[in-house]
């Protein structure tokens, strides 16, 4: 899994990144932001700041629906 599927598959669990400054900012579900997320968080902090400074909709994803898994 690459770093845009790993946040957009805890932004779908209800996990909230945001930039403050040079600071990355999370909130939501707390039993998702198990010590291995947030450690993973803190290991890609630089180029998680990066991707939401450049695009700051990246996380901005929906669940498919039970047809459009089914093509999968």
């Amino acid at each position: 899994m690459n770093l845009v599927e790993f946040l957009q598959d805890i932004s779908l669990k209800g996990v909230k990144l945001w930039c403050d400054g040079e600071k990355l900012r999370t909130g939501g579900a707390k039993e998702v932001l198990t010590p291995d997320v947030i450690s993973q968080l803190k290991q890609y902090k630089t180029q998680i700041l990066q991707l939401l400074q450049e695009q700051p909709d990246i996380l901005q994803v929906y669940p498919l629906s039970y047809g459009q898994r089914g093509l999968r």
